[in-house]
């Protein structure tokens, strides 16, 4: 099957899947089993109080809290901003990324190309990309404050050309051919700064490796930092507001006639959920999600007519992102997650034209 035809398949799929938790977000089909309370606990109390509120402002019972979106033990999570929850978490992930127009763009999603310096560590391909990113996490929670996490990406890239006649550069034709293999492993760690009833802020470090093959686009061919502050609140027993903003940090990244082509990225993003459905131990969640990344350095390179130029990388890119979520609790504080969605760039210059995601996970 062709990627353009997957990419209209993977849209409708994404629709169909949004389209129960919309119908009942907007109907007489949402069931409360229980009144919501995002102060519950063993034993109950005012937030009004303020000495029990001083000495129960703090919920170390579980990974979990009611007051994060639900009535549900288990929290909401969101579909691309990273929650700030530390917890026992394993997830499966599925990325489709479509019209990836300036892949290199600061080294950010695969290293420097080829075609216009022998010494640069990227691949020769060149042109619009797709690419499928599968990838296993784990992250483990010692405590309720702190957790360490590890992922593992499997990425397959489809370059799909478009650049007329170019004929590559100083060392060959141009090589579209696809690739396959495991990407840049990353791993990292959690610490919630505030952790009460309604809110987690917590400040996030994660390291990337260059596991990847660069050469076949596998990979950045560079460490990169990112220290980063998670943020949840709950605005209503349903409705959940998270954000987050990150550093991207390149460290050793590749260079073009003696300047850094690898450049330093800040990334940001707002949304909200709203938990539509709650009975069972069932919860549905959609959620609509806006993340940014603005680009200050490095540099870019990119087709003008029948030449390809290397350009300075710094922009702007916003997206927007739509899905829901499906919790199942199992008991005892531990849940299956799903997550189905969709995103659009909304400016000009992007990652990627648009992206479909999957994921489940298991919440333990």
């Amino acid at each position: 099957m062709e990627f353009a035809h997957a990419k209209n398949i993977f849209k409708v799929m994404a629709v169909t899947l949004c389209l129960p938790s919309l119908v009942l977000a907007g109907g007489d089909q949402c069931i409360d089993c229980a009144p919501m309370n995002p102060y519950a606990s063993p034993n109950p109390y005012s937030p009004s109080d303020p000495v029990a509120s001083s000495s129960q402002s703090l919920d170390f019972s579980s990974p979990f809290s009611g007051g994060l979106g639900a009535s549900s033990d288990v929290a909401v999570l969101p579909g691309y901003i990273e929650s700030p929850i530390p917890m026992n978490h394993f997830r499966f992930r599925f990325d489709g990324l479509f019209d990836n127009e300036t892949p290199d763009r600061a080294e950010f999603f695969y290293a420097q190309y080829r075609g216009l310096n022998a010494d640069a560590p990227g691949p020769l391909s060149f042109g619009d990309i797709d690419a499928q990113d599968y990838s296993l996490y784990l992250e483990l929670a010692p405590s309720d404050v702190f957790s360490v996490f590890f992922e593992l990406p499997y990425r397959s890239v489809q370059p799909q050309g478009g650049v007329g006649n170019i004929q590559g550069g100083p060392i060959g034709d141009i090589d579209n051919s696809d690739s396959s293999g495991i990407g840049d492993i990353n791993f990292g760690f959690k610490y919630a700064l505030i952790r009460n009833c309604e809110s987690v802020f917590t400040f996030q470090m994660r390291v990337y490796t260059p596991t990847g093959d660069a050469g076949e686009g596998l990979g950045t061919d560079h460490v990169t930092l990112e220290p980063g502050l998670l943020y949840q609140r709950s605005l209503t027993d349903r409705l959940t507001l998270f954000a987050e903003i990150k550093d991207w940090i390149p460290i050793d990244g590749s260079s073009f006639q003696g300047r850094d082509f690898s450049g330093n990225v800040l990334r940001y993003g707002i949304g909200t959920g709203y938990t539509c459905y709650d009975c069972n131990g069932i919860t549905v969640t959609p959620l609509v999600e806006f993340v940014g990344w603005t680009v200050f350095d490095g540099l870019v390179t990119e087709a003008r007519g029948n030449d390809i130029a290397v350009n300075n990388a710094d922009t702007t890119i916003v997206n927007a992102k739509a899905g829901v979520r499906l919790n199942i609790e199992r008991g005892n504080g531990s849940a299956h997650s799903i997550y189905a969605g969709f995103g659009q760039a909304l400016t000009n210059e992007a990652w990627y034209d648009s992206i479909v995601r999957v994921d489940w996970g298991i919440i333990f």
